[in-house]
């Protein structure tokens, strides 16, 4: 067998656990008869090695990598054709969290490009990575496995992308949900407004880290604004009769009225583009099968 792998990912391990599975690099260069390649990732650290009996060798390294700490017992071991469909998958946005998702296509392109570029990686692995970004590609071109946003922040800040002019917004509360809403917001305008909470303290620092202005929550100024995310604990609802749009993903509900969008209403949203993309997903197998089979048929597992 001429590739295996060492998995962990947020299939085998708790994600807020995987940076602890980094796996460290000196101990791979030892063998002097390896290619490897290490792909990084917020939910996988996974290690591809080649070699003539790169099926043993890849035992043989997690067996040293669990002496080093036995906390590395929990990797997974693909071999031979295992290995060079996992990658294809990978490649494909079928093995992640968030089916189809297109970061993952330029993350596995940047760590084969880093590693032949500083000579850890071969020619054999060179092709097996080549190959399964071509098979990304071809599956976000050829399917609609990446269509539609499914994650409630995304939606949330499609909407108020879409409903925005440059006016200012208004950001209800400074916790965890508001800190998600405006850094990904962040990426496609620049954040003009003000950060409403009762923790003073919070919302100066949420609100300094993105040039805007801070206050405690008044309905009376939230009037004002054409654009409002709202995350924020409440026993008082409150009717909103403005044409503007507020996303409203508080649980329970803080705002009500014909221009207020639910935390309800964007996850059965979400939950429609997800069964969407599981149809999707059955061709997106059937192609990265396929030129899995390919590969195998010229470069062998």
């Amino acid at each position: 067998m001429k590739y295996a792998a060492i998995v962990y990912s947020h299939k085998n391990i708790d994600s807020n656990e995987l940076y602890d599975y980094d796996i460290p690099e000196p101990i791979i260069e030892e063998k002097k008869n390896l290619e490897y390649l290490m792909l990084k990732t917020c939910n996988r650290i996974e290690l591809y090695i080649s070699s003539e009996n790169a099926g043993e060798d890849a035992k043989s390294l997690l067996k040293e990598l669990c002496s080093y700490n036995p906390k590395y017992e929990k990797g997974l071991v693909y071999t031979g054709k295992e290995a060079v469909k996992h990658v294809f998958c990978v490649a494909a946005g079928l093995d992640s969290i968030i089916l189809g998702e297109n970061e993952i296509l330029g993350q596995v392109k940047s760590a084969y490009t880093n590693y032949i570029k500083n000579g850890k990686a071969g020619t054999r692995l060179e092709k097996l990575f080549k190959n399964a970004v071509k098979t990304g590609k071809k599956v976000r071109t050829d399917t609609a496995i990446n269509n539609g946003k499914i994650g409630i922040y995304s939606l949330a800040i499609d909407y108020i992308d879409k409903n925005y002019n440059g006016e200012e917004i208004a950001v209800i509360g400074s916790g965890e949900e508001a800190k998600r809403f405006l850094k990904g917001f962040s990426t496609k305008r620049y954040p003009k407004g003000k950060v409403f909470s009762r923790e003073l303290e919070h919302a100066k620092k949420l609100a300094i880290q993105y040039g805007m202005d801070y206050g405690v929550f008044d309905l009376k100024q939230i009037e004002n604004y054409k654009n409002v995310f709202c995350a924020y604990k409440s026993a008082e609802k409150f009717e909103s009769k403005e044409a503007k749009l507020i996303v409203d993903i508080s649980v329970p509900h803080v705002f009500e009225g014909k221009n207020v969008l639910h935390i309800e209403e964007l996850a059965s949203q979400a939950e429609e583009t997800l069964n969407r993309r599981k149809e999707a997903a059955k061709m997106a197998e059937q192609i990265t099968l396929s030129k899995v089979e390919d590969f195998i048929g010229i470069y062998g597992e």
